[in-house]
């Protein structure tokens, strides 16, 4: 019976911990103000430069949209920065996040979007990449 209790308390211990730096990185994800994204008038589409740094590993962006529109993102390392592979991950303004289909992915499109603000956020696949530091470029299309 002691060894049990020994073995429980061991395990919820590490629960604490895991819970506690799970927590900590998404306060810090958190604490990141997202950039909202606006065009010019008559522009239908923008290129953003995006550094990722040590301190700034991703960059959030909010892009608002009216219902039925096209939209489509695409993320690409810039010309000095090509070992880098980044991904975006995109949540819909239902909360419908495009990591479920596609962790990996680099492009985004949605033939008739939603009414509201789509959340983009810009990484790095740090499997495939070098390094998780560079320029990267964001492109995005909506019509």
């Amino acid at each position: 019976m002691k060894l049990f209790a020994c073995k429980l308390v061991q395990i919820s211990a590490l629960a604490i911990i895991l819970f506690t730096v799970t927590s900590a990185r998404a306060q810090s994800d958190d604490n990141q103000k997202a950039r909202r994204i606006g065009f010019a008038r008559g522009t239908v589409s923008k290129t953003i430069k995006v550094s990722l740094t040590t301190r700034r590993p991703h960059a959030l962006y909010v892009i608002k949209t009216r219902a039925g529109q096209k939209l489509n993102i695409r993320v690409f390392p810039s010309p000095k920065s090509k070992e880098i592979y980044p991904v975006i991950i995109v949540t819909s303004p239902v909360g419908k996040s495009s990591a479920l289909d596609n962790p990996t992915a680099s492009r985004f499109a949605v033939r008739r979007t939603v009414a509201g603000d789509y959340t983009i956020r810009v990484g790095t696949n740090l499997m495939a990449s070098e390094t998780n530091l560079g320029t990267v470029l964001l492109r995005i299309r909506i019509r």
